[in-house]
Formats: C-alpha cells, sequence, structure tokens
C-alpha cells in the first residue's frame, strides 16, 4: 500500500455525496446546510477516520512505511540486526579535598552540574557507588551523562569559563571537582537510517559484491584487499583484450606484512570460491610493497639562492610521503597527483620535473593483467631532490 495514498477531504466527499444524490433524484436539497447535506457531512467524517486508521495499520507490514517498533519487528523478524538505541556517554571526574577527613560512599546518581556552556547546564552523574577512605584526598570518580546522546562529551579542563558544581550534597561536602571528562554517547537510529543500513547490509551479504568478497578474503587471512572490476580482461589464449566478464574480477591479498605468500593464496583463492558469481572468473594474486626511488627537479618562482632551500626540500619530502600514505595512491599512482600534494605544502614551487627513471601514470587496465600488484612507496632516503629556477 503505498504511503502516498491521498485521504479525501470533507469537501471533496460532500461533493461526491451531492452527486451521488442528484444522480438518484434531480430535485433532491443539496445545498449548505441541507437535509442530505447533514447527513453526508457526518458519514464523510466518519470515512476520513476509517481511511486514516486504514493507512495508518496498513503502513506497518511495509517495509518502506513502518515506524518504530513495527520496523524493528519486520527488521529483527527477517534476521536484520537490532537497532542501534541510545546511550550514556562515560567518563571520569576528578576529586578533590584539601586534608584528609570523613570516610564514606558517594552514592551512584549524585549528580554534577557543568554550568557556563549556554543556557542550560549539563548534568551528569556519578555511575557507581564509590567508597571514600578517611586518609584520601583525592579519587578518580566513575561518572555517566543523565542524558542519552552524542552531545554530551567533554572535557573541562579544556573549557575555559565553565564551572564544575555538585547538585546534590550527599556525601560531598569538602570535595571539589576538579576535571570531568565524559564521552559521547550514542544516538537512537532513526527509521531511515535503520532501513538503510538494513538494507545494505543485505546487500553486502550477497556473492560478488565487494563486501561479501572482502569480507571473506579478510576471513581466509588477509590484511590487506584490492578489487578490481572491468569487463576488459584479458581473455583465453589468444589474448584478445575486451570480454564479457562482468564485475569484480581481479583480488590482490597480503598479509599485515606485504606478503602473499603461497598459504595465503591458496587460502583465499578456497574462499572466493562462495562469494563469486557463477560464471565471473575471479582471480586472486598477491600484492608486492614495493620501493620507489625518485629524481625530481624542482623549479621554483625565483632563484633557490634567494629561498630558503631547506625548507622547500623538507616541504617537498613531507608531500611525496604523505602523497604515499593514501590508501590509492601506491596502487595508482599519478604523477600530477604527486606534484599537487608537493606544491601544498609551499608556495615557491612553480613546476615539477620527474626524471627518466621515475614511474609513469599507473594504467588501470594494466593491472587487471597483472599477477602481483605494486604497491609503492618511497622514503626520505630514496628522494633525490634538485631545486632550479623558473622556467
Amino acid at each position: 500500500m503505498p504511503s502516498e495514498m491521498l485521504i479525501a477531504t470533507i469537501p471533496e466527499m460532500l461533493e461526491a455525496a451531492q452527486a451521488a444524490a442528484w444522480l438518484r433524484k434531480s430535485t433532491a436539497d443539496v445545498h449548505d446546510g441541507g437535509g442530505y447535506d447533514v447527513h453526508a457531512g457526518v458519514g464523510a467524517m466518519l470515512w476520513i477516520r476509517e481511511q486514516v486508521r486504514d493507512r495508518a495499520n496498513f503502513s506497518l507490514v511495509w517495509d518502506d512505511t513502518a515506524t518504530d517498533s513495527a520496523l524493528d519487528l519486520r527488521i529483527t523478524s527477517k534476521l536484520g540486526p537490532a537497532r542501534i538505541e541510545a546511550t550514556r556517554g562515560t567518563g571520569t571526574a576528578l576529586i578533590h579535598r584539601s586534608t584528609a577527613g570523613a570516610a564514606g560512599t558517594l552514592w551512584a546518581g549524585t549528580r554534577i552540574k557543568v554550568a557556563g556552556l549556554g543556557s542550560l547546564p549539563r548534568m551528569y552523574r556519578v555511575s557507581a557507588d564509590t567508597q571514600i577512605l578517611a586518609t584520601d584526598t583525592g579519587k578518580i570518580v566513575p561518572i555517566e551523562a543523565e542524558q542519552t546522546g552524542s552531545t554530551t562529551a567533554i572535557d573541562t579542563s579544556k573549557l575555559g569559563g565553565s564551572v564544575v558544581s555538585w547538585e546534590d550534597s550527599i556525601f560531598t561536602m569538602g570535595w571539589t571537582i576538579t576535571n570531568l571528562r565524559c564521552a559521547a554517547g550514542t544516538d537512537r537510529e532513526t527509521d531511515p537510517a535503520y532501513r538503510a543500513r538494513w538494507r545494505q547490509g543485505k546487500l553486502d551479504r550477497r556473492v560478488g559484491y565487494p563486501k561479501a568478497i572482502s569480507d571473506a578474503l579478510v576471513k581466509a587471512g588477509a590484511t590487506y584487499v584490492v578489487l578490481l572490476e572491468s569487463d576488459y580482461v584479458v581473455g583465453g589464449d589468444d589474448c584478445v583484450v575486451g570480454g564479457d566478464d562482468y564485475g569484480i574480477n581481479r583480488a590482490f591479498v597480503a598479509d599485515a606484512t606485504y606478503q602473499a605468500n603461497p598459504d595465503l593464496l591458496r587460502a583465499c583463492r578456497i574462499a572466493v570460491d562462495s562469494v563469486r558469481v557463477l560464471g565471473c572468473d575471479l582471480t586472486v594474486w598477491g600484492i608486492v610493497r614495493t620501493p620507489q626511488a625518485f629524481s625530481l627537479t624542482i623549479n621554483c618562482w625565483d632563484d633557490p639562492v634567494k629561498l630558503d632551500q631547506t625548507a622547500i626540500r623538507t616541504a617537498a619530502l613531507d608531500g611525496a610521503l604523505h602523497y604515499f600514505s593514501s590508501r590509492t595512491n601506491g596502487f595508482t599512482f599519478k604523477r600530477d597527483g604527486l606534484s599537487a600534494y608537493i606544491m601544498q605544502q609551499t608556495q615557491d614551487v612553480q613546476s615539477i620535473a620527474f626524471g627518466g627513471s621515475d614511474p609513469t601514470d599507473t594504467v588501470i587496465s594494466a593491472l587487471m593483467e597483472s599477477t602481483a600488484l605494486p604497491l609503492l612507496y618511497t622514503t626520505r632516503d630514496l628522494l633525490n631532490i634538485t631545486l632550479s629556477g623558473p622556467v
């Protein structure tokens, strides 16, 4: 039943009743306030209530329109995940007194107020009974936010102007709260977000989808996984490029040390059989972490003699290392990308020229035919930088 089903209005239903009366008796008195109009008005109101009730009931039995507990029941009955419920953030409060004093218990539920952060103070509370010894002058107390949700995170040591005080005075005389820290809680998952997560989870578990394939490879022992999909895969002994093997058809794996030993490859090749689409060739190969030297000529906007050459070299080194720290740049190297990372570090660089032995841009179609996927990386020792004037 579509959620956009229209509910007739009273004027529309009265007009329909008037038309029906005229069809039966052309002399019927159907003007506003007439006899027929009185009876039709009562019926119109009752029928509108019936429509609203029916739509509300029907909406609860459809995935697109069910809400609150009805949506929870529909998703969990289909073996879907439970909704993420709201939780309170937790943390600690550091309390202090100048001298030893009375022993006792700081009871759970004792409230703490943090003021000075806006129109309303934030409220926190002790989350577990805390024993205080007579010799104690300092104590770390477990606390939680009084309200649920993600907006209660706080660290009063970093908030100037905040005032932290006891809201309840049971066994708090003489104790001062010197710092309060609380992590964020979680917000209750909305109906649209819950519905979307459930549906995405169903897609992720389907064979042939990236998440299902990646999860199977990780479960088989891979730490690093690269998935490539294309319809341009070398096909058969004739080595003709341009087949009809759609979807993910190349997977590359490595362990935590960027190694792909035969045992790992064997385990991963067995694992993908349960998550690949029947008829789609999905081959598994290894990732090889490959050091790469660069000979970069950096053309500056002015004569390098007039510039801080050490700063420019440091910026270039930092930019190159930052470029290769990306998840993808080591696999799909781009000269323009590396140049951009370096030029973002300093305004003195006009352009960058690469050496003859430096790698060219990675061609994705070539990766599809790889049996060992190179993961480029570099170090400061592998970067040779020459400064030059403008070109």
